[in-house]
């Protein structure tokens, strides 16, 4: 009878040789941060000229640089192409409020050009928008809703404090931290677009935050 031993010894030296090819393709799949991926553009759009101007992409950054173990963010990425481009034009950045706001959508619905001859680019910042993974879903809308209430400021300012510590409460029981977010990042993030797109330069429009 053979030793137990040499019996198991090469059975499992067998199923983890066989089990790296499945680990280098999982590792393969997970795109490395700054990877720009196409995808089809799912937002409202005004009319078929302007889906046909539309460019819709996820950019992958990771959540925290110090800590790459922790995984990635997917950011919505939409780029209008200006319906008469002019040679030489600066892509604009529109950048949204918030923090917790949105910006892709709006490239669908305005026929408009507010930059005539200029490409326009948004991207949902972390935790906001069509953004993945998405934190507090919903807690935007109902913060700007708390800014008035019939009781007083007093009643305004608890029920804006009440959302927040349910928002903390799912971060933290997502396993967010607070390093995964802030300007800091989102600056971060935009110069990781620009340079994705092979943007040298682009002039930058902004709202609120």
């Amino acid at each position: 009878m053979r030793p137990i031993q040499s019996i198991v010894l090469p059975v499992l030296v067998g199923v983890l040789l066989a089990c790296l090819p499945c680990a280098a393709l999982a590792a393969a799949d997970v795109p490395a941060a700054g990877t720009l991926i196409d995808e089809p553009c799912d937002i409202e759009t005004a009319d078929d000229a302007i889906a046909a101007r539309l460019r819709c992409a996820r950019l992958h950054v990771l959540r925290d640089p110090e800590r790459p173990d922790e995984g990635t963010f997917e950011l919505a990425v939409v780029v209008k192409r200006s319906a008469e481009p002019k040679p030489g034009a600066t892509p604009v950045l529109i950048l949204h409020g918030g923090p917790g706001g949105s910006m892709t959508p709006y490239l669908g619905r305005s026929p408009r050009d507010i930059a005539p001859g200029h490409d326009l680019v948004a991207f949902d910042m972390r935790g906001g928008g069509r953004s993945t993974p998405r934190v507090c879903d919903g807690a935007f809308g109902r913060l700007m809703g708390a800014f008035l209430d019939r009781e007083g400021p007093a009643a305004a300012r608890a029920r804006r404090e009440s959302i927040h510590r349910e928002c903390l409460e799912a971060w933290r029981a997502a396993g967010f931290r607070a390093a995964h977010f802030g300007t800091e990042r989102n600056v971060a993030d935009a110069d990781a677009l620009r340079v994705a797109l092979g943007v040298e330069r682009w002039l930058l429009l902004g709202e609120s935050y």
